[in-house]
């Protein structure tokens, strides 16, 4: 459960305030390195990405060290982030569904936290700007009139860009009635 969220300022210095006692876990997520995110979007090059991580040096929440915080109490939490290359990964949605969006789970079934996530909901392309090499799922969620569809497909990421991925909606459910 997330009790609290901050973003960095220009240096990289955050603040989570107004916590109640307790024990915390702080995790980095995963970012798009802003020098790197405008050519992103057409580039066929690598793009930078600081990978998500718990402090304070753990890429799972298994390997995060809690911060307990007593009444009045403040804590340093500091990181120290580097940027690998990501992989932008490409593909279709079908059949096409309005209001449809994207997102991806790590191979232990973690949200990504990806942005910059381009759609086009008339043709059901997509582009993730961003992605780390490894093993990824990639969903696919329509928010239809009756009720939320998604569909999900395997990829791997070999540094590489990896284009034309197919992920595949289920046809929409229609009653059938007997009389």
């Amino acid at each position: 459960i997330m009790r609290g969220s901050a973003n960095t300022d220009e240096d990289g210095a955050y603040e989570l305030e107004n916590l109640q006692p307790g024990a915390y876990r702080v995790r980095l997520n995963m970012q798009t390195a802003p020098a790197f995110a405008a050519a992103a979007a057409g580039a066929r090059m690598p793009v930078e990405v600081y990978p998500a991580q718990y402090y304070p040096q753990g890429s799972d929440e298994s390997a995060a060290q809690s911060i307990a915080l007593a009444p009045g109490q403040t804590e340093q939490a500091d990181f120290t982030a580097t940027a690998v290359p990501g992989f932008r990964v490409r593909g279709t949605v079908s059949p096409v569904k309005p209001f449809f969006f994207i997102t991806a789970e790590d191979s232990n079934g973690a949200d990504s936290d990806i942005v910059g996530v381009v759609t086009n909901q008339q043709t059901g392309a997509w582009t993730i700007p961003a992605l780390l090499p490894g093993s990824w799922t990639i969903i696919a969620m329509s928010l239809g009139q009756s009720k939320q569809l998604s569909g999900e497909q395997a990829v791997s990421i070999d540094n590489a860009e990896v284009a034309n991925v197919r992920v595949q909606l289920p046809l929409a459910t229609i009653p059938v009635q007997i009389s």
